[in-house]
């Protein structure tokens, strides 16, 4: 008997103990990507490429925020008092620009961010003033019609023809407390994810995108990248800033508190004040701001390498004297921008240019539309 309720015993440890493996295996599925600083030299793992937009002042003066590519397009959208879309092709020529700012129907005050449906043949901005998406054909970038939205929002992305997933920055009481919503094709919320961190107001970047035909999202305080499938949200990436931190919900509550200065102290504190993700099938990137400097963080998704610097030691590596911040997406490619008027001044104080971007100015000598920079990680 006693050898027999040992056995049990025994075979009832082996159950338990293959559940709790099982547990871990599902905890495994979240990938942490740790972007500590490396001595690895990107010039020597990453592919690029250079594309000179040939378009108006107005691109000029205004800051590009936002790039995406579909049917051999490319896809830009500016900030500034005169903001726009705009169209171009894969040399870098203008097409046309996509709508226009006001607040007649089909048009728009502040855009945020654009959606691209390419199933629905729809090209679609978010205006966070007017509180509605705006959309216009992909094909011929006429207006076709507008939604209005049940909050203040900055990107949303279709989940199909009836639904919607909302990026939430409203201070409306019955949803303030939510970073995403899911809406159905009237715009009324079915349902609501992941609670906010922070009252503090947010970085009105795109937070919501597409991803090899996945929903992915994240809030800037949050460290993890969630996936959206069945109508429900399963973290995909776990964010770690190897030496840094984003800021715990105790510094955030006392932030919170304070009438005036509270983005100001953030940013001037040891803290990862935010932080955008870009990604593609090739790469995951990162850009993200502690003290006021700047840091970008690469993954490479198929050797599953994490590079971490700053953006003057990528810079300086790429040999591209200066460029913005990351905006966008072009086939694998991430995409951020030089302005060729920076370029010039640092080669004339003897900066030592990538040999294709010192060409590329030498051809162009006094046209001062932005350059596209793209890289991707080398196959």
């Amino acid at each position: 008997m006693y050898h027999y309720c040992l056995f049990i015993f025994f075979c009832f440890f082996l159950v338990l103990g293959s559940c709790n493996v099982d547990n871990q295996n599902t905890r495994l599925n979240v990938l942490t990507l740790d972007f500590k600083e490396q001595g690895s030299d990107p010039y020597d793992l990453l592919a690029t490429n250079y594309i000179k937009l040939k378009a108006d002042e107005k691109l000029i003066e205004e800051s590009i925020i936002q790039v995406d590519y579909a049917l051999n397009k490319i896809f830009i959208l500016t900030e500034g008092p005169d903001a726009y879309l705009s169209a171009f092709d894969l040399s870098g020529n203008f097409i046309s620009q996509i709508g226009s700012r006001g607040k007649e129907k089909g048009q728009f005050v502040m855009a945020n961010s654009f959606s691209i449906d390419e199933e629905a043949g729809l090209i679609s901005i978010v205006d966070f003033v007017q509180k509605k998406v705006v959309n216009y054909s992909l094909y011929s970038y006429n207006f076709i019609t507008e939604i209005n939205l049940p909050i203040r929002s900055t990107s949303f992305e279709y989940l199909d023809d009836k639904q919607y997933l909302i990026k939430n920055v409203d201070d409306e009481p019955n949803h303030k407390e939510w970073e995403f919503l899911l809406s159905n094709r009237k715009m009324a919320v079915t349902n609501t994810y992941i609670k906010k961190i922070s009252s503090l107001p947010q970085n009105f970047k795109k937070t919501i995108y597409k991803s090899q035909g996945n929903i992915h999202a994240y809030a800037q305080l949050n460290p993890i990248v969630y996936s959206f499938n069945d109508n429900k949200f399963e973290p995909v990436y776990n964010l770690r800033f190897g030496n840094f931190e984003l800021p715990p919900k105790e510094y955030l509550d006392k932030l919170s508190d304070k009438k005036e200065g509270a983005l100001k102290t953030l940013r001037n504190s040891e803290y990862i004040s935010h932080y955008d993700i870009l990604e593609t099938g090739n790469i995951l990137n990162t850009y993200y701001t502690v003290s006021n400097q700047h840091f970008l963080g690469l993954y490479n998704k198929r050797s599953g390498e994490t590079l971490g610097f700053t953006t003057k030691i990528f810079e300086d590596k790429m040999k591209i004297g200066g460029m913005s911040k990351p905006v966008g997406r072009i086939n694998e490619f991430i995409v951020a921008t030089l302005l060729p008027s920076d370029l010039r001044n640092k080669k004339n104080a003897g900066y030592d240019l990538d040999l294709e971007l010192e060409c590329l100015l030498d051809r162009e000598s006094t046209d001062n539309s932005p350059i596209l920079f793209l890289y991707k990680f080398k196959i």
